[in-house]
């Protein structure tokens, strides 16, 4: 009877813990729920009023220059009509927090994308060191409204070459030059949209070159063009070519252009091109070049039967210079001597950066710091996020485990509790730290 008695109890007294451990453990599931549900980010809450879609683009192709003014391309879409003030804050070169803010107004019709322009000076822009706001009514009585789609900064860094921009009916014009990045240069070459000029030269400014090459420029606005003699006015180069479409290309920038058309002519030969290049030049027939009479105080570069083939004249800080064929015609604009002979010509407006003639490389941490910084996923997690699923491991692992295995006397359960929590609390880091 003893011995039933005993183990009547012992029945007893597993029961009893059987009962507390059913009990205890859904509690050790929610603990653990609760450090997993801690590590999942939790999507954008959103104040009642517009959601607003961003999206933007730096400077001219995505290349600005240091302490050079660039237009920024904001593209806004709203889904309800809003009207109010669009800001884009900078820190300072010293670390203090967005001292400088730059302000444009714009009305967003729904579901309508919306372009603003702002310029920014140009200098190095990541996550941590600006942000775009948008202020309903006004920045300084608005509340900002947060973007619900795209990045609400600006991701940009310094480009240290030359960039040119090309306005031709012919998008691949001066393509020709891009031969030089592979003899130790840096240079960029683009289409330029008439569409895209801006109507204030201090958004042109992150431009070393403008060709305009058998375009019709009377096309363009007169706050466009206004804006081109500004800037170059301001240290700006323009070319200005097109053969027989010269007179079209530089009819409205006559007052500084260094020759006035008279008409064309046919040649069968440029040997001073030829030599200029270093490479042989055969035309295979008649070539057109319009026919010039350099103005006062505009120099001759080269000429071609007597006439000029190259002219420059001066502009208040920049120059113009004047080519008399069309840069997109062929045999010459494929001819293997066309960018070194071209790079002759522009030698003293173009900052090519390389291996040669004082050129300069950015070092090697910069170009890591770059990379870096065009990875989008590579975003630090909230910190106070990882303190605390740091602080409820720890919490659930020590005391609270052990107190609970303690009390159910099933303390042997900790040899695979504790790895099964340490490998949910490392998922949820990482969930956390790749989201």
């Amino acid at each position: 009877m003893r011995k039933q008695f005993i183990c009547g109890e012992g029945n007893h007294q597993l029961s009893f813990y059987t009962k507390k451990t059913w009990i205890l453990l859904p509690i050790v599931a929610l603990l653990i729920m609760a450090t997993l549900s801690l590590s999942i980010p939790a999507g954008k809450v959103y104040a009642d009023g517009a959601k607003i879609g961003i999206q933007s683009e730096m400077g001219y192709q995505g290349k600005i220059k240091n302490q050079k003014w660039s237009p920024v391309k904001l593209t806004l879409t709203s889904d309800r009509d809003i009207s109010g003030d669009v800001v884009v804050q900078i820190q300072d070169n010293n670390g203090n927090r967005y001292q400088t803010s730059y302000v444009q107004q714009v009305d967003l019709p729904k579901d309508t994308p919306k372009e603003v322009v702002i310029g920014i000076p140009g200098t190095m822009l990541n996550k941590d060191n600006n942000q775009i706001l948008f202020y309903e009514g006004s920045y300084s009585k608005g509340k900002p409204t947060t973007f619900a789609t795209g990045k609400s900064y600006l991701q940009a860094s310094p480009y240290q070459g030359a960039i040119i921009a090309v306005l031709s009916d012919d998008p691949d014009t001066m393509n020709f030059m891009n031969v030089l990045n592979g003899k130790g240069n840096s240079l960029n070459v683009f289409p330029l949209k008439a569409a895209s000029i801006p109507t204030d030269p201090m958004l042109l400014s992150g431009l070393d070159v403008i060709v305009i090459n058998n375009f019709a420029s009377d096309t363009l606005s007169e706050p466009q063009r206004k804006a081109i003699t500004g800037w170059v006015n301001g240290g700006g180069t323009l070319v200005l070519a097109g053969g027989a479409g010269y007179a079209k290309t530089a009819a409205p920038f006559a007052d500084i252009a260094p020759v006035v058309a008279n008409g064309t002519a046919s040649v069968q030969s440029l040997s001073e091109l030829e030599k200029l290049g270093g490479k042989p030049l055969k035309l295979d027939g008649d070539f057109t070049i319009s026919t010039a009479k350099v103005v006062e105080g505009a120099k001759i570069g080269i000429e071609a039967d007597g006439q000029p083939l190259f002219a420059s004249h001066a502009y208040g800080q920049g120059s113009v210079q004047y080519a008399a064929y069309d840069l997109a015609m062929e045999p010459v604009s494929s001819w293997a001597g066309h960018p070194d002979a071209w790079a002759s010509v522009l030698r003293s407006n173009l900052p090519m950066t390389g291996s040669q003639n004082g050129m300069i490389y950015n070092s090697l941490m910069d170009n890591l710091n770059y990379v870096l910084e065009y990875f989008p996923s590579l975003k630090m997690p909230s910190f106070t996020l990882l303190l605390w699923m740091l602080i409820i491991y720890a919490v659930v692992v020590a005391p609270i485990l052990y107190f609970i295995l303690k009390k159910a006397d099933k303390r042997e359960w900790a040899w695979f509790l504790i790895p099964i929590i340490a490998v949910i609390a490392s998922v949820s880091v990482y969930v956390a730290g790749s989201s």
